[in-house]
């Protein structure tokens, strides 16, 4: 008797859990369901009103104010020699201190440094560079401009104009670490 007691209870515990585990993941899948349904009305509904301003691209007249903080530092431009493209960077810190460049990957710009160019440039001459097609810098003509000795000579020139033989911090992110490894090799 105490067996059957013992099997029934342990049987009832383990229905329980199973029901819990089942509502939890319901509610959690039936919220999911709810907010795309709404989503959707809202789509389908503004579809009905405005068909063609739906999904038309809007342009900004100006950019956001966190681009344009002075804090981060000044905004400045330079046009390479040999490319003619024109690279647009924001630079912090004094001018004779040891430079800190930042080179940003895809599909990232300058902006993707505020934190590090608030926090260097007491230090540092900290730039961060937007590379070539990214941000308010040129877009090149064709997509053989992004082969890799074209962005290895860019970051060259750029160190060049800035008044430095050479870099003395070079951070990156995804894919410009390849473009930092030639840039370090090449001295």
């Amino acid at each position: 008797m105490a067996r059957v007691l013992h099997t029934l209870l342990l049987f009832l515990v383990r229905l329980a859990l199973k029901i819990r585990v089942w509502g939890y993941w319901s509610l959690i899948y039936g919220y999911c369901a709810l907010c795309t349904t709404a989503a959707l009305l809202k789509l389908c509904w503004n579809i009905v009103l405005r068909p063609t301003t739906t999904f038309q691209w809007g342009t900004r007249e100006t950019p956001p104010a966190c681009l344009n903080d002075t804090s981060l530092g000044t905004h400045c431009y330079v046009r390479i020699k040999e490319s003619g493209l024109r690279f647009h960077y924001v630079a912090a810190g004094e001018r004779g201190k040891p430079l800190m460049l930042f080179l940003h990957g895809f599909p990232e710009f300058w902006f993707s440094w505020r934190y590090q160019l608030r926090e260097f440039k007491s230090e540092f001459r900290v730039v961060a560079i937007d590379m070539r097609g990214y941000g308010e810098s040129d877009l090149p003509l064709s997509t053989e401009s992004y082969h890799l000795d074209y962005l290895v000579t860019d970051v060259k020139d750029i160190v060049e104009y800035l008044g430095k033989k050479c870099v003395c911090h070079l951070y990156i992110t995804q894919s410009a670490g390849v473009c930092c490894d030639r840039v370090s090799g090449q001295k």
